[in-house]
Parts: C-alpha cells; sequence; structure tokens
C-alpha cells in the first residue's frame, strides 16, 4: 500500500513537473499575398495569376529553456488566375493546402517580440482551368519548404497579435527539371499574414 502511494505522489509530482517544463500555444492568422511568382514573371502577360488569399492554424508546443520550438501548421491558400494557351482564353483556380512541421524561435518576455519558423511540409494541390472547350482538373502532392519572419505584440499575460512575411517554396524537386515543370505547382509564393495567438499554458 504503502508502495502504490510512494509511485502515485511521484507519478503526480513528475507530471505536474513535465506540464511546467513546456507551454502550448495555438493561433490563427490570415493576409494575402502573391503566389507563383516565377511563373507569373516568365509568362509575358500570357498567364496573369491574382493576388492570393491565405489563413493558417498552428499549434506551438515550446520545451522550457529550449531555443527552438516545434510548430505544426495548417495553410490554405487560394488563386485565381486568367491567360492565353494555345491562342485560346483559359482562367481558373488553384487551390493549396499545406501541412508542416516547422522550428521556431520566437521570444515572449517583452512587449513587442520577434522571431522566425523554418521547414518542410507536405503540401496538396488542387488545379482547375478552363479553356472554353475543354476543362482541365487535376489534383497533386509534393513537399514544401516553408520560411517566415515574425512580429509579436503581446495583449495580455497570454494572448499576442502577430504578423508574418512567408515564403512558400511548392515542389522545391521539380523547380529545377524543366520537364516536369506545370502551371501552378512548382514555384515560390510570397504571403503577408495577421493574426492572433494563445498561449494554453504559462511558463
Amino acid at each position: 500500500m504503502r508502495q502504490k502511494t510512494i509511485t502515485l505522489i511521484t507519478s503526480n509530482i513528475l507530471i505536474g513537473t513535465i506540464t511546467k517544463a513546456q507551454t502550448f500555444t495555438t493561433g490563427f492568422e490570415f493576409g494575402a499575398g502573391k503566389s507563383y511568382i516565377v511563373e507569373d514573371f516568365d509568362a509575358n502577360d500570357q498567364m496573369n495569376f491574382k493576388p492570393s488569399i491565405s489563413s493558417t492554424i498552428s499549434l506551438k508546443y515550446q520545451p522550457k529553456d529550449s531555443y527552438f520550438g516545434l510548430r505544426a501548421n495548417f495553410m490554405y491558400v487560394h488563386t485565381k488566375f486568367e491567360g492565353t494557351w494555345n491562342e485560346s482564353l483559359i482562367y481558373g483556380d488553384v487551390t493549396t493546402t499545406t501541412t508542416s512541421l516547422l522550428l521556431e524561435h520566437l521570444n515572449t518576455t517583452k512587449k513587442w517580440n520577434f522571431g522566425y519558423n523554418f521547414g518542410l511540409g507536405y503540401t496538396l494541390e488542387d488545379y482547375y482551368s478552363n479553356g472554353g472547350r475543354w476543362q482541365q482538373e487535376e489534383q497533386r502532392r509534393f513537399m514544401s519548404i516553408t520560411l517566415s519572419g515574425i512580429a509579436n505584440v503581446s495583449i495580455g499575460d497570454r494572448s499576442a497579435l502577430q504578423c508574418s512575411p512567408i515564403i512558400l517554396w511548392t515542389d522545391p524537386i521539380n523547380s529545377f527539371s524543366p520537364d516536369y515543370w506545370e502551371n501552378g505547382a512548382e514555384d515560390v509564393s510570397f504571403l503577408f499574414q495577421v493574426g492572433y495567438s494563445y498561449r494554453l499554458s504559462n511558463h
């Protein structure tokens, strides 16, 4: 009986220590930007990608005294386009959902805080185009790379507003293989988002 009691007390102490030694933060952001920058530049007015809208939800795990935290990120980006293809007018849209694991460094001890994150992700792209007499629908899957800066202002003990300039590089492997280039897909996008974060547990 005494051994069970000691075990129970020890378990409670360990659980309490582990809980206090880590922080979980959740957040959401939304914004706009420019997707498929390289393709839009190379198209010479034959293809015009409209400004993108985007949104992100995230959950960050931060061990105590660790320089980096681990952030799970889910990003949605929607982009419309129009142009000409084989002398035909076309229009359509591209929607990507990217799930990423990012290493993030962000101090939260001051009123204003700055940081960054980077990491790899898995992107699912839904591509649709309409050329009048024909339509194309395609779903693509590929790796992606995310790099982002963070500016954060505390508005309470656990709450903060933040803004993030984001570079999203989709399908980086095929970016260097012209034989695999497609409309949409492999390219670089620049997004700017603003949002809110909430720390679920105190330091």
